[in-house]
């Protein structure tokens, strides 16, 4: 009697298991109105064709949908999309943590609640950011800065792990308050220093520059304080640490240490500034006329010709175009109405104060053809020399309108005409993908009307089908 190989004992189970599944399964599908699957041999799936991976993944996502049914029928699309989303996360996580029992897969509560944030709000990607306030910028570079000084001092078993985390948490904690909540709890009158926007902008070596508190400052900021404990613990740390083999990267070390304390410390008066500054547009717009008009001016960078095919000896050495942008903003009874004015200047002009006010001027003489009842002006603008000058108040004094000059925060206070420069560089975008070139000042206010007309249209066609 022949003997009988171990493997091929194996192979036979194998097979007899298959079709004896495959048997169970084709009556489940006659059961269910389903075509049966031909018993034709089993191949790797990556041996399939596209057309046959097709085929097979509609079939296999009907019979899941009619199996899903039977225990959900209101639920059925949810537990899909569920159950697509877990695979989505457990591959992208590399996990192979999911529980079972009697061979089928199971979810607990806690990961179904997050499977179903996941599915209604996806991870983003971080981008890189230009232009932004360098206040902003310098603070976040200081938090950096601090944490891979703790790195360095966990390599030099200065501070141990546990350590190290809690700082780290600790300083991320303290970002995310200067980046979010320290701005809403500055106020005149309150009793926390550190958010006192009287006390903090009261000059104590000057008194004509300084007003003095109506209320005691018996109250302290968990956040701000655990943030000053932290910096000086590490400091202390720093130089009780200091020995004769590393003293260089230690003063390395608290040389950074002091100068991005500096700079938190030059943010959190920055946002103090930013929101005084803020209270002040906010009283101004309580306190303005039906008379009045607010002017916010800035002048924008300079803007490069771009061609839709543009050569390598044409992309060299261009020339951009001076641009000025100046928002209005008038006050009914109703809303606050906001009007832009753009001066495009097709040759390059000197951006100095004569130009500037000349500017100013046009744009009040501008709205006073427009409404004949508007009699002065309120002008916001930021430190530039072109504005704050001399010669830039005595030509508007000369002309009678202006009732207030104010100077924006650095970094701060032109929203509006940054927001008006993105939508019209936005337009310009669209015009050049579409096959045209934007070389001069004339074909820039041409888009501008072209786009703003579309946009009418657009609007007008929508409310006409309402």
């Amino acid at each position: 009697m022949p003997r009988q190989v171990k493997g091929d004992s194996e192979n036979s189970n194998q097979s007899f298991t298959y079709s004896h599944d495959m048997q169970h399964l084709n009556e489940y599908l006659k059961i269910i109105g389903e075509r049966e699957i031909s018993d034709d041999g089993r191949y790797q799936w990556d041996s399939y064709s596209t057309s046959a991976k097709s085929y097979y993944t509609k079939r296999f996502r009907n019979i899941l949908t009619k199996l899903i049914t039977i225990f959900s029928p209101k639920n059925v699309e949810e537990v899909v999309k569920n159950l697509l989303v877990y695979n989505f996360y457990k591959k992208k996580n590399g996990s192979s943590e999911v529980g079972q029992f009697s061979g089928y897969h199971y979810f607990s509560s806690c990961n179904s609640t997050m499977y179903r944030v996941l599915s209604e709000c996806w991870a983003q990607i971080r981008t890189s950011l230009e232009g932004i306030d360098y206040f902003i910028a310098e603070g976040g570079r200081a938090f950096r800065t601090i944490l891979d000084a703790l790195e360095e001092l966990l390599k030099f078993q200065v501070l141990n792990q546990q350590e190290k985390k809690d700082f780290s948490a600790l300083f991320l904690q303290c970002k995310q308050y200067l980046r979010a909540d320290f701005k809403v709890h500055i106020s005149p009158d309150s009793k926390v220093a550190d958010h006192c926007q009287t006390f903090a902008l009261s000059d104590p070596l000057h008194p004509e520059f300084a007003v003095t508190c109506q209320h005691h400052h018996d109250l302290v900021c968990v956040t701000c304080e655990q943030m000053k404990d932290a910096i000086s613990s590490l400091m202390k740390t720093i130089q009780c640490s200091c020995n004769h083999g590393l003293t260089d990267s230690f003063r390395d070390l608290q040389f950074k240490l002091q100068n991005d304390t500096q700079s938190i410390t030059n943010l959190k008066r920055h946002l103090i500034r930013c929101r005084n500054q803020d209270s002040a547009k906010s009283d101004l717009f309580d306190t303005m006329q039906h008379n009045e008009v607010l002017l916010i001016c800035d002048w924008s960078m300079k803007y490069l010709p771009r061609k839709y095919r543009e050569d390598q000896s044409d992309w060299f050495g261009k020339r951009g175009l001076p641009w000025h942008i100046t928002m209005a903003f008038h006050k009914t009874e109703t809303c606050i109405e906001s009007l832009g004015f753009v001066h495009i200047f097709q040759s390059q002009v000197s951006q100095d104060s004569i130009t500037t006010a000349a500017i100013i001027v046009n744009v009040m003489e501008n709205i006073q053809s427009i409404d004949a009842s508007i009699s002065s002006f309120h002008v916001w603008s930021d430190n530039a020399g072109c504005y704050k000058s001399t010669e830039m108040m005595a030509l508007l004094k000369s002309h009678g309108l202006v009732r207030s000059f104010n100077f924006c925060e650095a970094q701060n206070g032109k929203g509006p005409c940054d927001r008006t420069g993105a939508t019209l560089k936005s337009a310009i975008r669209r015009f050049v993908n579409q096959g045209h070139d934007v070389l001069t000042a004339h074909s820039m206010k041409e888009i501008w009307y072209l786009d703003h007309l579309y946009h009418f249209l657009n609007l007008k066609k929508k409310s006409h089908v309402c």
